[in-house]
């Protein structure tokens, strides 16, 4: 989705994975109502717009933490996500408040394509990339090819 400042793309994802509640209308995920696909949403990957992951704790831990939580997380996922979205080592140990804002994007974005979604919803993911990490990004995107991935954005990378 591409569109302006308050345009709603971010309150599109909020109804599509509950966190804002509709008032009218429904959404369907693989042909099933919104009240009935809680199924669906085991087999989604989300990136909200706002870095929510725990500011203590490193890169590493996070994504450690996300491998044993989320559905279909092969062993080396871990490992794969860092060197695909071009995460710099040293990088790995600090803790997450200290990382860049393009850094802390990218292990969110990590944690939403781990297990390889069938359903990715990615708000706003390429904030505060250079160039380079967005095209990294994209990549890595293009290679988890099944499913669906949506994302909103300012600019196309």
């Amino acid at each position: 989705m591409l569109g302006h400042n308050g345009a709603g793309k971010s309150t599109t994802f909020g109804l599509i994975s509950s966190q804002i509640h509709q008032s009218s209308g429904s959404i369907f995920l693989e042909k099933k109502k919104k009240s009935k696909y809680d199924d669906v949403m085991v087999s989604t990957g989300i990136c909200y717009q706002e870095d929510t992951l725990w500011k203590f704790m490193s890169p590493s831990k996070i994504l450690q933490i996300f491998s044993y939580i989320v559905p279909n997380c092969k062993t080396n996922e871990t490992n794969f996500m860092f060197e695909t979205l071009d995460i710099e080592t040293q990088l790995k140990t600090r803790k997450f408040e200290n990382l860049s804002g393009g850094n802390k994007r990218k292990i969110c974005m990590s944690v939403c394509l781990m297990g390889s979604p069938k359903i990715k919803l990615l708000d706003e993911c390429s904030t505060g990339l250079d160039p380079i990490s967005r095209l990294s990004m994209v990549n890595t995107i293009k290679m988890q090819n099944d499913g669906c991935t949506i994302f909103t954005t300012h600019s196309i990378p």
